[in-house]
């Protein structure tokens, strides 16, 4: 078998602040409401034998003797409850005052208000500001977050804010012990230059406010946790959360981040990524529908496997071939009809297209034709884009205007049409995702070579209008196959069939 190369993967995310709902699955960090807890039994007696129930004498003795004790004893009780020292489920210390009489409460405004300074630091660059909310006593994640600033500040954003998603935990209590509670914080984004709408990274804050009159910290960070789908985290982390130095290297039509270790080969590299972009605005805007287009694209270029499987997501399955990858970002807020306001593309720099002649153009051009077509992801419909179109046509422009045989899973599907695999069926979904590398690499040929098919029997224009219904409406696949070439499916495939083995069999 030849072996293919680590294939590039676009991977579909849902809404993450979709509020639950009958059709929906719960928002990240929040799970699935439990069933009620069973009742315990009928207790058995603990009487085996004489009275069935204690003598009425008993009872009365034992009353007596309760309304007895001095009245001041339970006061002392009191007392003594609220100044013993505590500790929270999470292991740790929560101050203790010793007036019971004064309730500690971290309302909802004063976290509203920690988040309005916070986001008021960050816009007028006043470090001082953006960590004075952090536990001081805490100095490894002072130092985390003032290396965030830091980061944060060279990112060209055009709207940057701190809004609070939800609070969980107790936020009252009544024997003047300090409280804590966790916080979802959404960042709000938007970089110039790269989304059409603000996104979001969501967070996960630690706040403690130790006595009625004391001021809310913050004492740890750490991302959201995702719900559903193949993220642990809402995402997190950003090369700002993880690169202890973040540089920025900007073409035309991209934004490329980097760290110490990549800066080298990014710099390099970032020509080859603003080709790709000027290569494939230019087919979107000659041969695409009308309307908004994602002015630019950011991408990472990440040497470290680890790393190019947490960014932005932290995959849960980190065992998959893939070489690189355009995560859609969310749009903040329901009521905007683009949902997905931006994408967040990294590749592996150790993957093998960084070893072929066009292997970088072809990876940039790829990713970047997922990012694309994103915004025009029906993602309130409850199906999903045909992999063999969404890889099919980020094949297609990655290989647009070159000999198709130099591409780099063409050797795979000559392979797959000699052994006599090719049944002439469009793929499946499972077969572009494949165990059988072959199959996969065979699967996303075929779905370029279909993209190609309609371009070269009914024009380009006709190709885009085809994919763009598709993301559209993905439940009327036929629909899309009739309105743009006139053929019922099942039409579509046989003549693709006898295409595909004509041109490459």
């Amino acid at each position: 078998m030849i072996p293919a190369p680590r294939r590039p993967r676009e991977v579909p995310e849902a809404d993450p602040s979709a509020p639950p709902g009958p059709d929906r699955m719960p928002p990240p960090g929040v799970s699935a409401p439990r069933a009620p807890v069973t009742a315990p039994g009928h207790p058995s007696s603990r009487y085996r034998g004489g009275w069935s129930r204690p003598p009425v004498a008993w009872l009365l003795a034992a009353v007596l003797a309760l309304v007895s004790l001095p009245v001041a004893a339970g006061a002392t009780a009191i007392t003594a409850y609220a100044t013993r020292p505590e500790q929270d489920r999470y292991g740790g210390d929560i101050p203790v005052v010793r007036d019971a009489s004064a309730p500690v409460v971290l309302a909802e405004d004063e976290i509203r208000a920690l988040l309005r300074k916070h986001s008021r630091a960050l816009r007028e660059r006043d470090e001082k500001a953006f960590l004075d909310l952090y536990d001081p006593k805490n100095t490894k994640l002072v130092d985390d977050q003032r290396r965030l600033y830091r980061n944060l500040l060279k990112v060209p954003f055009r709207e940057a804010r701190y809004e609070i998603i939800r609070r969980l935990g107790r936020s009252v209590d009544t024997f003047g012990r300090g409280v804590r509670v966790t916080v979802d914080v959404a960042f709000v984004h938007q970089i110039e230059g790269v989304d059409i709408r603000p996104v979001t990274e969501w967070y996960r804050w630690t706040v403690v406010k130790a006595a009625p009159n004391a001021k809310p910290v913050v004492t740890a960070v750490d991302g959201s946790p995702k719900g559903f789908g193949g993220s642990k985290y809402v995402y997190y982390p950003a090369p700002w959360d993880v690169y202890p130095r973040m540089h920025v290297v900007r073409t035309g039509h991209a934004l490329l981040l980097a760290s110490d270790r990549t800066l080298a080969k990014t710099e390099r590299l970032a020509p080859v990524a603003e080709r790709a972009a000027l290569d494939n605005l230019a087919a979107w805007r000659r041969h695409g529908p009308k309307g908004e287009v994602l002015p630019g694209f950011l991408v990472v270029l990440e040497n470290d496997r680890e790393l190019f499987f947490r960014l932005f997501r932290s995959a849960q399955d980190t065992d998959s071939d893939e070489a690189g990858v355009s995560i859609p970002m969310a749009t903040f807020g329901h009521e905007d009809r683009v949902r997905f306001g931006g994408s967040r593309i990294v590749v592996d720099l150790a993957s093998g297209f960084f070893q072929a002649p066009r292997g970088a153009l072809e990876i940039f051009r790829h990713e970047m034709a997922h990012s694309l077509i994103q915004p025009l992801d029906a993602a309130d419909s409850p199906a999903r884009p045909r992999f063999w179109v969404v890889e099919g046509f980020a094949e297609y422009l990655a290989l647009r205007g070159t000999d198709p045989a130099r591409g780099t899973h063409s050797a795979a599907l000559r392979e797959y049409l000699r052994r006599g695999r090719f049944t002439g069926r469009l793929p499946t979904d499972r077969d572009m995702y494949h165990e059988d590398l072959l199959i996969a690499a065979a699967s996303y040929q075929l779905g370029y070579w279909a993209i190609r098919f309609i371009a070269e029997e009914h024009g380009e224009d006709k190709a885009f209008a085809f994919v763009a219904r598709h993301y559209q409406d993905p439940a009327a696949l036929d629909a899309a196959i009739r309105e743009t070439t006139g053929l019922s499916r099942a039409q579509f495939e046989a003549r693709w069939a006898r295409y595909v083995r004509a041109q490459v069999g």
